[in-house]
């Protein structure tokens, strides 16, 4: 996942960028479907050093960090799993389309998304209040009784970063709180966070090149004592070279030293632990043209861990993946834009276990997924609409009879705006087990401006 500010690459689950600070956005499956905002339910309060540290390392293919400490930066053991990751992204986002992004206000630009407000089964599950710009200000959720059950605060600066989040409990008291503070160039240069009675757990600190890479990253306990630091080293044309992350004490935890080809593609990768043995390595090739051939990932002693090959055609690409004894772990075809068009798994018997094909209008629009339990057993197969909006789900049993079924419904308003989703489920039958619906309001821009 990357940040559509900066181009920051960002872990899975954060919801700020740790380089620039601007909220994330989830990106769909279908880069053009229309979509402007996305709801969160749960906000994450991981110290934001984690996110930090892994924008140091950004770029890498391999490599496991030993340690535990989730404070030190932790590489991915194989490309694989890196890739595998973003498939995985790519079936959530394709499973769950509806629930991540809608068309809210594309064409619209004199509405703004003021509240989002759920239902479950008839009562109230959550309201999610907006900024004019798409930052979400307020959270709540409640109770079946109508009772708040925890509330989110959040405050921004003049340009749309992060400042302040604040956590409340049922009773209205703090639960926790995240102070942020950026530099010229909009980089967090510290992220505090505090207990419920207002006392810091933790700190971080960052300094950054006139590049805008990170040089040092500084992570504090409650206590002002270090629990890690982290610095990096960067070639003249920005990539990383080395990062280096030390203890507390002033140890050393770990190294990872990057090597590129002439036109700046990494090809050597090799992560070391505190005493300064090999733990794994990776080497790449690639073709003229930039395009990656293979890959393979190597432990410490040498074994191979992992190797991929990667075929190309005038139809797009296909992706194979080998086991270190040689047999096939998993291939992954794509179209010509890029789209993953087929997934397969495999056992180490070389059967298939799980797979899913997805097919696309010329507008690159997803327009069906099918999933599969083996090659032929369908699991699940999910409609759209011509825009790649969810319209119906299917889920089946082994034997091919229906599971379940859901469906999406949308009403929209006199502006053409999204005003009302509905979720139904129904069970082999046909009766009803779930509805949900999302209500969407909106507000003119023009209002207030006038106000103020």
């Amino acid at each position: 996942m990357y940040c559509k500010n900066c181009g920051n690459e960002l872990p899975e689950s954060a919801k700020f960028c740790g380089k620039c600070g601007v909220k994330v956005e989830t990106v769909v499956l279908d880069v053009n479907k229309k979509s402007a905002f996305t709801k969160k339910h749960m906000i994450m309060f991981t110290v934001v050093s984690c996110v930090l540290i892994a924008v140091i390392v950004m770029g890498i293919f391999f490599g496991k960090n030993p340690s535990q400490d989730t404070n030190v930066v932790t590489e991915n053991t194989t490309e694989s799993i890196e890739e595998s990751s973003q498939i995985e992204e790519t079936i959530v986002e394709v499973m769950e389309e509806t629930e991540e992004s809608e068309d809210l206000t594309e064409g619209k630009s004199q509405y703004y998304l003021a509240r989002e407000t759920k239902y479950h089964n008839g009562l109230l599950e959550s309201v999610i209040e907006y900024d004019t710009v798409g930052n979400e200000v307020n959270i709540m959720s409640y109770n079946e009784d109508g009772s708040i059950s925890w509330s989110v605060e959040n405050k921004y600066d003049d340009a749309g970063k992060l400042v302040s989040n604040i956590e409340y409990s049922e009773d209205g008291s703090v639960n926790s709180k995240s102070e942020y503070e950026y530099n010229s160039l909009g980089y967090i240069m510290s992220n505090t966070t505090y207990n419920k009675d207002g006392s810091i757990s933790g700190r971080s600190e960052s300094e950054y090149g006139s590049a805008g890479n990170m040089l040092r990253n500084i992570i504090y306990n409650g206590d002002g004592s270090i629990s890690s630091r982290s610095e990096s080293e960067y070639d003249s044309a920005g990539n990383i070279i080395r990062n280096i992350t030390y203890n507390g004490d002033g140890s050393v935890n770990s190294r990872s030293e990057y090597e590129y080809d002439e036109v700046g593609n990494q090809v050597s990768y090799v992560f070391y632990d505190g005493d300064g043995g090999i733990y794994n390595r990776s080497e790449s090739k690639y073709d003229s043209e930039g395009n990656r051939l293979s890959s393979v990932s190597y432990y410490g002693d040498g074994t191979i861990n992992e190797r991929v090959e990667v075929e190309y055609d005038n139809s797009g690409k296909k992706d194979i993946y080998y086991r270190g004894d040689g047999t096939i772990s998993q291939t992954n075809e794509y179209n010509e834009k890029g789209k993953i068009i087929k997934h397969i798994s495999y056992n180490v018997d070389g059967i298939a276990e799980y797979g899913y094909e997805c097919e696309y209008s010329d507008a690159g629009n997803i327009q069906s997924y099918i999933e599969y339990d083996g090659e032929e057993i369908i699991g699940k197969r999910i409609e759209y609409d011509s825009n790649g909006n969810e319209l119906r789900c299917i889920s089946y049993n082994d034997d091919g009879s229906i599971a379940y079924t859901e469906e999406y419904k949308r009403e929209y308003g006199a502006h053409d705006n999204l005003v009302k989703l509905a979720q139904i489920s129904y069970d082999e039958k046909g009766s009803e087990l779930l509805h949900a619906e999302t209500i969407y309001e909106y507000e003119l821009l023009e209002s207030i401006s006038d106000t103020n």
